[in-house]
């Protein structure tokens, strides 16, 4: 169990326990770093991505990747060790074998409007790192592009006027 900076004195000079110099640092507030409003990240492994487009009257499909969802919550409140948010979007990471990594936002249905309470002092604090990966600058794929969602995976139309955003061979 680490300490926060602002434990660590007390658990130098004091004789209390690891444990309850932590304790006094999440009742204290300075264990939870984020405040009301505040993004949290959620990292989730998620299925793929394909890419359906017509050519010479004729339906083709082929994957483009491997997704990544990175669900976002906002910060409704805060207790001395955990949070309560609500979900507000996902933003989808798709790594494709080629090397190109897309994203594009997308609000699940059975997520939408979640109150959900997480816990970060259970955990490695990974927000920092989350909220980077998050806004990295990818190859973003536009609006006009109809999405569907289905079975787990996501199915980009591609229509003749889209073409020119995509490499097609």
């Amino acid at each position: 169990m680490i300490l926060s900076k602002y434990t660590q004195p007390l658990f130098d000079l004091t004789a209390l326990d690891r444990n309850s110099c932590k304790l006094i640092g999440e009742f204290a507030g300075n264990d939870v770093h984020l405040r009301r409003g505040d993004p949290y990240y959620v990292l989730c492994e998620g299925l793929n991505t394909y890419v359906k487009t017509a050519f010479n009257n004729q339906m083709f499909g082929s994957l483009l990747g491997q997704n990544r969802h990175l669900h976002l919550f906002e910060v409704l409140r805060r207790t001395p060790c955990s949070y309560v948010t609500k979900y507000q979007h996902t933003i989808i990471i798709c790594h494709s074998n080629k090397g190109e990594v897309y994203k594009f936002r997308k609000i699940f249905s059975h997520l939408k409007g979640e109150v959900k309470r997480f816990f970060p002092n259970r955990k490695l604090d990974v927000q920092n790192y989350l909220r980077e990966y998050g806004g990295i600058k990818f190859e973003v794929i536009p609006d006009e592009v109809e999405i569907d969602y289905k079975f787990g995976n996501f199915y980009l139309d591609l229509s003749d006027g889209m073409r020119k955003y995509f490499s097609i061979t």
